[in-house]
Parts: C-alpha cells; sequence; structure tokens
C-alpha cells in the first residue's frame, strides 16, 4: 500500500509487476526490483519533491505473492 501524508489522491494498493517496476501517480513507473521499502521510499520521496512540497510518503507490504517454480530433472 501507498501512501503520501494528507493526499489521499496520491494513495493507492499498487502491484509489483512480473518485471520487477510499480506504476504511482503523477510519476508513472518506477523500478522496485531489489530494493527494500526503505530504499524505494528514499527514491520515491526524490522523485515526488519534484512535485510537492516535503512529501511524507508510507509504503507497507499488503500481501505477498507466491511463487511457483517447477523443477524438472536431478536436483541435490
Amino acid at each position: 500500500m501507498f501512501t503520501i501524508f494528507k493526499l489521499d489522491s496520491f494513495g493507492d494498493i499498487v502491484s509489483v509487476l512480473p518485471d520487477g517496476t510499480i506504476n504511482l501517480p503523477r510519476i508513472g513507473e518506477e523500478s522496485a526490483k531489489g530494493k527494500t521499502i526503505e530504499e524505494l521510499k528514499k527514491t520515491l520521496i526524490k522523485k515526488y519533491k519534484l512535485i510537492l512540497k516535503d512529501p511524507i510518503i508510507y509504503i507497507d507490504l499488503a500481501y505477498t505473492r507466491p511463487i511457483r517454480v517447477m523443477i524438472t530433472g536431478e536436483v541435490s
């Protein structure tokens, strides 16, 4: 879940796409691949500072998506 303090129109539940990107209001696509929540938060604060004065951003992990892996052949 993504929210900006006192700006409900910017908040939303966003999904990380299979390529590791997320789509956010006003800034568009941003890569979340390989980043922690804190690293992503810092990146988004920098981006939103271009259009907002001192944004306070909250990011929470709403749910995890199961990943299915199929292995064929010999595995040790």
